[in-house]
């Protein structure tokens, strides 16, 4: 009986493929963070425009 040990092959472009994508990662996690701060942030700051305005 004999035991082979089979290693992935290497990937072509000399990146281990089990490292995390940090650059795609950071980029995913920023646009995340901007989208629900522009979608958030005038929903906060309404009673204050109203208050601004002389309507509250």
């Amino acid at each position: 009986m004999s035991t082979h040990t089979t290693e992935p092959p290497d990937s072509p472009t000399g990146v281990d493929s089990r490292e995390l994508p940090l650059a795609a990662l950071l980029a995913l996690a920023t646009a995340v963070f901007i989208t629900s701060l522009t979608e958030t942030l005038p929903a906060g700051v309404l009673p204050a425009m109203s208050a601004g305005l002389g309507s509250f």
